[in-house]
């Protein structure tokens, strides 16, 4: 509350004026997924969290790591892996409109090697995903591939990128660079 002074022929008058506090506003929301699939929006400035919706997995103890989770403006997708008895990985993608999610079988590129492959991140790219598929999610250091999965017909194809930093905590894509953060080992830029 702000109390102006101002001056007349008889005097003084005291007139107070309530204005509204400065208002928090967010810049953005980070998006982060519970391990049974229940999906939030966090406030970067007012730590306000909302709930979105629930995405749902083909196997409820599989893990949806926030690394693979990308929104549009109406749809969020993210990778549920699942070792059971073999390593598949499935894009889900949550209807923002009508909360329901479709699960589809992704299938790898044969080209690239191991036993246990897995995407384990997602970036946005225009109308397609660029993703982290590792040969081995279970090895450290184990070799990383930049693919492209393209959400017309859900091909996976490998762009020949390939590295070996682990623990890939975040990606980003930003024109025709690639930037990923490691935890612990550093980051990476890629063309």
């Amino acid at each position: 509350m702000l109390t102006f002074f101002t001056l007349s022929c008889g005097g003084s008058d005291n007139e107070t004026i309530n204005e509204p506090d400065n208002e928090i506003i967010d810049d953005y929301k980070l998006l982060v997924t519970s391990d049974l699939g229940e999906i939030f929006e966090i406030g970067n400035n007012t730590g306000n969290i909302e709930s979105v919706g629930q995405i749902n997995k083909e196997n409820s103890s599989s893990i949806l790591p926030s690394s693979t989770l990308i929104s549009s403006e109406s749809k969020i997708y993210s990778i549920e892996y699942i070792y059971n008895p073999s390593p598949t990985n499935n894009l889900l993608i949550f209807d923002k409109q009508n909360g329901t999610t479709q699960v589809i079988p992704l299938i790898l590129p044969s080209n690239i090697n191991g036993d246990e492959k897995g995407i384990i991140a997602l970036a946005w790219d225009n109308n397609n995903l660029i993703g982290i598929l590792a040969e081995n999610v279970l090895i450290n250091n184990s070799t990383k591939h930049i693919i492209n999965i393209n959400l017309q017909d859900n091909s996976i194809t490998d762009l020949g990128i390939t590295f070996n930093e682990d623990k890939i905590t975040s990606m980003k894509k930003i024109n025709s660079k690639l930037y990923l953060s490691t935890w612990g080992e550093g980051f990476i830029e890629a063309d």
